[in-house]
């Protein structure tokens, strides 16, 4: 007898652990996406392995090779088996936007508790005390577990399941409901596939609406090229760590925290660039609340525009730009306008010796003002403005 399976789709020589064997990557079981066919000594040919109740057969617990033996009777009575070789392998940690919405944004209270913060991490499900747990990893490519725990229904904690591994967020994520959370840790959570800054949601809108605090210390955005308008008007935003971040391939800056009115302090210490990469930083932290600022020697060498980069931040004392170089900044306008509570602003030695365009209004009604180093800073094509 002659033997012929076709595939459809994914096809099924790689397959996944946890149970998951007969369940495609678009949720359909498998049944559906491949068929087996017998071709008898007569020529004829017979369907034998087609919409079978393949429950009663599970991938191994464990990764690794495994057989899938297909057995049936032929037309003259005949039993025949067909052994196929498969490899089982743990599925990938990816989240999935539907299924975090579900977990997150759509299930309301828990207990009578809203949820409030969300953290990301590598932690396995805890065996007691579980208020809430949801799957919401896309099926079969995912295994990512939401829970939230008796007395502290206000968290929801995200993880692989897995210690050591962490949930990885896919090339472009936008759109993510998070219901009605106000913070969200996002440490132990693999950003390294990112292409834009993700953009979860609250409130019925984006971030906008209630964040106040998002930690990203340490995530890895080396795919991120444009961090430009990546947090503009989170009008609730109070705190943002973005301290040891990879920022390896981010070219511009611009409006990057603008119009952030109650947002108080921006870490950006340790992070990581590639000189000469970064050319824009026009607006990037303008009128905001912010009343601190670490930029820990952001490499600053190419950028050319610093127009408005803190224009009405009220509440500023002191900015710290000696580890910035400006030297081949061309545009200084109103860098520090209606920065009315500046007391002090410390440049890097090399100053801004290239100015070409203009520095018109830049320590406008900063009417606090008491120590800054100009003698770097090239005025000579504001003579007669």
């Amino acid at each position: 007898v002659g033997i012929r399976v076709e595939f459809v789709g994914e096809g099924m020589d790689t397959v996944y652990t946890n149970s998951r064997l007969f369940v495609s990557a678009d949720g359909i079981p498998c049944w559906e996406d491949f068929t087996v066919y017998a071709i008898y000594s007569d020529g004829s040919e017979e369907t034998v392995w087609e919409n079978v109740d393949m429950y009663p057969y599970i991938s191994p617990a464990e990764p690794g090779p495994f057989d899938l033996t297909f057995t049936w009777v032929s037309p003259d009575g005949v039993t025949y088996e067909y052994v196929v070789s498969m490899t089982a392998v743990l599925p990938e940690p990816i989240m999935s936007k539907y299924y975090f919405s579900r977990a997150a944004g759509y299930r309301g209270n828990v207990n009578g508790v809203s949820l409030k913060k969300i953290i990301f991490t590598d932690d396995v499900v805890p065996t007691e005390g579980l208020a809430t747990i949801d799957y919401i990893g896309a099926p079969v490519r995912s295994s990512v577990i939401a829970w939230r725990l008796e007395g502290q229904e206000d968290t929801l904690y995200i993880s692989s399941g897995r210690p050591g591994v962490k949930v990885i967020l896919p090339d472009n994520y936008d759109e993510m409901n998070t219901g009605f959370i106000t913070e969200i840790d996002c440490r132990m959570l693999d950003t390294s596939r990112c292409t834009s800054m993700p953009n979860f949601w609250a409130n019925g809108g984006a971030f906008q609406s209630g964040i106040q605090k998002i930690n990203y210390s340490g995530c890895d955005f080396s795919n991120v090229t444009n961090l430009g308008a990546a947090f503009n008007t989170y009008r609730s935003l109070q705190y943002l760590d973005l301290s040891n971040c990879n920022f390896s391939s981010v070219e511009s800056m611009s409006h990057m925290c603008y119009n952030t009115p109650n947002l108080i302090k921006v870490d950006m210490s340790g992070t990581i660039w590639t000189p000469g990469k970064l050319t824009n930083l026009e607006y990037a932290f303008g009128g905001s609340g912010l009343q601190e600022i670490d930029l820990g020697g952001m490499e600053t060498s190419a950028v050319t525009t610093v127009q408005g980069m803190f224009v009405n931040d009220k509440n500023l004392l002191y900015v710290d730009l000696s580890g910035c170089d400006l030297s081949n900044v061309t545009d200084a306008a109103y860098m520090f306008q209606d920065c009315q509570s500046i007391e002090r602003i410390d440049f890097h030695s090399a100053g801004m010796p290239n100015l070409q365009e203009t520095l018109r209004q830049m320590f406008d009604n900063c009417k606090n003002l008491k120590t800054v180093d100009l003698s770097g800073i090239n005025f000579s094509n504001e003579i007669g403005r």
